[in-house]
């Protein structure tokens, strides 16, 4: 506590306080410096040999080791990750502790989730080891990466006498493992590639806390680890048959519905369809505020009433109230007839038509394919607000200067005349007109059109798709992380809507996918009767309640059992071993070609490549060095017992226990003094730069002893 009250203390030098800790102490520990002072949580899992110490202290400090390097460099003690596991299995450290760590402390979060991601331990390695070579299909994520959610801590076996009397012996595959064994890793020996196979070892981090917080972050470095990819697949796998629902409403009214009043505007069809296409119409605007209106309950629930308002407002979900309003507003000026008639109508109808079918590309983002090309051009847009800024300000000067030369016939008229000649070159007056001019406002206004032509269209519109396309090669570099943002946030939305559980004594004997079919069924069944009730002077409203009910309870009931268990499972996830999480936040390589061949796509690849290549041989420079220090400590030992054999020679013979008996003697116990002899600041600084991060922190433990 006093090390981190007033940030005086060292970070580097926190571990010497944890030393004697047990491991809940650690882990406790742990959580009060990431609370405290998160930029120390790194330094805090990271012990430094006292060679690290005499160099950064006595010798010149190189100006690459700073912290952001020492924490990305060195990894973290084995003992802080033992403490950890076993802090998450006391139930020190949740899934709400991962949390808080994203929002308060992005860097602290990232070591955690290191310190808690391991290779699960073999029950029986002999019968059923952990598999070496497998295939990893590409998924629904933007590396090739398999991922399981189950209550298993190990990769278990069981005994084939006692897999009858297992609970889950109908589960057990050839290899006396479980089902789910197989759907994580396919084993191929043939084609398949070396792969490794990990377990997350903290009990429901598939949750809403931890989604949400993946939602709301601002750094993206947390995206970089496997296992949150890993995560973020399992639930969009699970969760995207009631992103599908929504999905194929919107699809519906925006070609279906919205292209047929347009289109066929002048002959609506009989009461029946009209009602079916109103009832679509208004059933979505009602879905919007529904949706609106219990995510936002949720969120209060659970995190409390100023998270709720900054989710709200960060994630721009107030755009789903207005865009529910347009909507509905359409369905209530079209009820009368069912049939959008009449301007007010009209104006409604374009403005729904443009709005839904940018809703409905919008929409798409979730999506692998579709969304990694469509969020770095709609995110390249987001930065450029200074340039849109001197853009309006040249095209409001024009205008108005345009409109002072014409100032009897002003009118709105002329903002159109002056945007098609700032954006187009079209000039709005002919030759005829210019001639009519006297000489002195003829020149003006040519030399106010070829000013505008210069300023706007040549210099500010070839500026503006200049920055757009710097914004753009950014955004593409940025593609995986953005990515998976958007899909942590709408993961995070489907998981917070309404939830419905089946009665236990209905879900023994019914699937749940079946009583969701059903249910849907039944509610379509119900909204075409109350449709074909219509010609009948009923109300058309109950139609579109009972269409936006069985969307809701279709959505709710598989919320809600889909998510049973998931406080007490694990996290697996299995992925090539050639992939490193250093290049997780790049773009994948069979994303390198027509959409990434460009100028930054080279340079990074290369970048990338280089540090493949100076990794390769800086681990092979810190196994030779390794080699010498354990040759010299063996040399050291037995140095230093023939100084004690001698010393005892020269005893014996009753000689002065200074001066050897011989020469070879005196040699011998030169030699020994010499290898004794403590190295000098710079040889020690030499050998320091020569070792990895990985003997530097594994060193810690070395030094108490000597």
């Amino acid at each position: 506590d006093c090390a981190n009250k007033d940030g005086r203390f060292p970070p580097r030098h926190l571990y010497l306080f944890t030393q004697g800790l047990d491991d809940q102490e650690r882990a406790q520990t742990f959580l009060k410096v990431a609370k405290a002072c998160p930029p120390a949580a790194a330094f805090l899992l990271r012990s430094f040999s006292s060679g690290i110490d005499d160099f950064m202290d006595h010798e010149v400090e190189p100006s690459g080791m700073d912290d952001e390097a020492v924490q990305t460099l060195a990894p973290i003690d084995k003992e802080w990750c033992n403490a950890l596991r076993a802090g998450a299995k006391d139930g020190i450290i949740k899934a709400e502790t991962l949390a808080m760590l994203i929002d308060n402390a992005p860097r602290a979060a990232t070591d955690l989730i290191d310190a808690l991601t391991g290779v699960p331990v073999e029950q029986n390695r002999e019968h059923h080891p952990l598999p070496i070579r497998a295939k990893v299909p590409s998924g629904v994520g933007p590396w090739p990466v398999t991922c399981a959610y189950e209550e298993d801590l190990l990769w278990s076996w069981i005994d084939p006498g006692l897999r009858s009397k297992d609970k889950n012996g109908g589960e057990m595959f050839k290899r006396g493992g479980r089902r789910w064994h197989d759907e994580l890793v396919q084993v191929d020996a043939m084609q398949g590639h070396e792969v490794k196979v990990r377990v997350v070892h903290l009990r429901g981090i598939a949750n809403v806390d931890v989604l949400n917080a993946l939602a709301m972050t601002r750094d993206a470095r947390i995206f970089s680890k496997l296992a949150i990819h890993a995560l973020l697949n399992h639930v969009w796998v699970r969760f995207q048959i009631i992103y599908w629902i929504e999905f194929v409403h919107a699809l519906l009214l925006t070609v279906f519905v919205l292209s047929w009043w347009i289109l066929w505007h002048q002959s609506p069809p009989g009461t029946f369809l009209r009602c079916v296409l109103w009832s679509v119409v208004a059933s979505h605007g009602l879905f919007q505020f529904i949706a609106v209106f219990w995510n936002f309950r949720t969120s209060f629930l659970t995190f409390g009433v100023s998270k709720a308002i900054a989710r709200f407002m960060f994630l721009r979900v107030y755009c789903r109230l207005g865009f529910g309003s347009l909507t509905l507003g359409l369905a209530v000026i079209s009820y009368s007839n069912l049939w959008p008639e009449g301007p007010d109508a009209s104006f409604l109808l374009a403005s729904n038509s443009v709005l839904h079918w940018s809703h409905l590309l919008f929409q798409l983002r979730a999506f692998k394919w579709t969304g990694q090309r469509l969020l770095p051009i709609a995110k390249s847009v987001q930065p450029i607000a200074g340039m849109l800024v001197i853009m309006g300000a040249l095209l409001l000067g024009f205008l108005f200067g345009f409109w002072a030369m014409d100032i009897e016939d002003a009118s709105g008229v002329m903002v159109f005349k002056v945007a098609i000649l700032l954006l187009t070159g079209e000039h709005f007056f002919d030759g005829e007109d210019l001639l009519d001019m006297s000489d002195l406002r003829r020149t003006f206004m040519i030399v106010l059109t070829l000013a505008a032509l210069f300023l706007f269209l040549a210099c500010a519109l070839n500026i503006f798709i200049a920055v757009l396309g710097d914004c753009y090669d950014l955004e593409q570099e940025r593609m995986v992380s953005s990515f998976q943002i958007e899909r942590a946030r709408i993961c995070s939305s489907l998981l917070l809507g309404p939830q419905a559980l089946l009665p236990p004594a209905l879900a023994e004997r019914l699937p749940v996918g079946v009583f969701v079919a059903l249910l849907a069924c039944a509610g379509l069944a119900v909204w075409l009767v109350w449709c074909g009730t219509v010609e009948k002077d009923f109300s058309a409203w109950p139609s579109a309640f009972v269409l936006v009910g069985a969307l809701v309870l279709t959505q709710a009931t598989l919320r809600g059992n889909l998510t049973i268990g998931w406080e007490e499972r694990y996290l697996w996830f299995c992925n090539e071993a050639q992939m490193e999480e250093e290049f997780v936040s790049s773009q994948p390589e069979e994303y390198d070609h027509a959409e990434t061949n460009g100028r930054m796509q080279r340079i990074k690849t290369y970048i990338f490549e280089h540090r493949r290549r100076t990794k390769v041989e800086m681990e092979t420079l810190t196994h030779q060095f390794v080699e010498m220090q354990e040759r010299q400590s063996r040399l050291e030992l037995l140095c230093g017992d023939m100084h004690e054999m001698m010393r005892s020679i020269v005893k014996t013979n009753g000689g002065d226990e200074a001066l050897p008996s011989s020469p070879m003697a005196a040699a011998m116990v030169g030699a020994a003094a010499a290898v004794q002899r403590p190295m000098t600041p710079a040889v020690r600084a030499r050998g320091v730069m020569l070792q990895s991060p990985r003997t530097l922190s594994g060193r810690s433990s070395s030094r108490g002893q000597s």
